[in-house]
């Protein structure tokens, strides 16, 4: 384990365990595999005048991912598609361009050292991948 990618912040949010767990019915589902490190996540949403009123989620995978689930957990309710693609483009300027800022989730900050490790850049976005695929079905 890297302690650069895996510090304080990132394993804190991954243990959170915000949203996790899923229900026996969804307004929305989706189910993302990374092969090339075996991450996973199934990603449920509960959706209310186009926006989301519940998200849920079960993740098989690092703490890279499972923290970049939880913060998605914490922020997406009350989102529509187009505020949740606005926070994706935010950690992508932070993540894969290397930005400064913090983007408008302050948890968005703490994935600022996966830029020096190209190989991780999935493991953050899986949940992302997840959030976007449900949401496409509305």
């Amino acid at each position: 384990m890297s302690d650069g990618l895996y510090h304080d912040s990132i394993v804190a949010l991954a243990r959170s365990r915000d949203g996790s767990g899923l229900a026996d019915t969804a307004d929305a589902e989706a189910i993302v595999d990374n092969p090339l490190c075996g991450d996973r996540i199934t990603l449920q949403l509960d959706m209310a005048d186009g926006r989301i009123s519940a998200i849920r989620h079960k993740v098989r995978g690092c703490a890279l991912c499972e923290a970049s689930a939880a913060m998605i957990a914490r922020h997406a309710a009350g989102l529509d598609a187009a505020e949740c693609r606005d926070a994706r483009n935010a950690l992508k300027r932070i993540v894969r361009d290397g930005a400064a800022d913090s983007g408008p989730w302050e948890e968005m900050a703490a994935f600022a050292p996966v830029h020096a490790r190209k190989s991780r850049h999935d493991c953050v976005f899986l949940p992302f991948d997840a959030l976007d695929e449900a949401l496409g079905t509305f």
